[in-house]
């Protein structure tokens, strides 16, 4: 199941060639993939450990992002959907393809995020408590890439 997520785009966001600068662009990915998260359920703690969730810590192993056309502030907002598109043993890949209000896809993005001991700092097996939400979320790379290209030419 992929999750929506809208973000208004802000005169902040633009940079000098008057549409969203890379650095923001990231940002609404980050937003979107926070927001992925918190639809998962998990309990997100920060301490002296640092943020975790459910004890299990996160970091990104890969970011690979794909502009295919400008956001500009007369857009308004763009919408970012977000799912899974593998699960592994210690890792997970986030899709994200964010599109503007005339369905058009501005980026496309994945994410590699690999569960670690907030102690070690090394990887860690994702949690059996989480695999199931995770599962819930998983799209095959064949289905996701139908879908975008559906929308993007509805």
């Amino acid at each position: 199941m992929a999750v929506q997520h809208e973000i208004a785009i802000r005169w902040a966001d633009l940079d000098l060639m008057g549409h969203v600068n890379n650095v923001r662009a990231m940002e609404f990915l980050q937003e979107a993939r926070i927001a992925l998260i918190a639809e998962l359920g998990y309990a997100i703690t920060a301490d002296s450990a640092g943020v975790t969730f459910e004890g299990v810590g996160q970091v990104i192993a890969r970011h690979e992002v794909d502009y295919a056309a400008p956001i500009l502030h007369s857009h308004g907002h763009v919408v970012v959907e977000s799912w899974l598109e593998h699960i592994g043993r210690s890792s997970y890949t986030i899709v994200h393809v964010v599109t503007l209000p005339d369905a058009t896809i501005a980026i496309r993005s994945r994410a590699t995020m690999v569960c670690t001991d907030p102690t070690t700092g090394r990887s860690t097996p994702i949690p059996e408590l989480w695999r199931a939400s995770l599962e819930a979320h998983l799209i095959p790379t064949a289905t996701a890439t139908a879908t975008a290209t559906a929308t993007a030419t509805a």
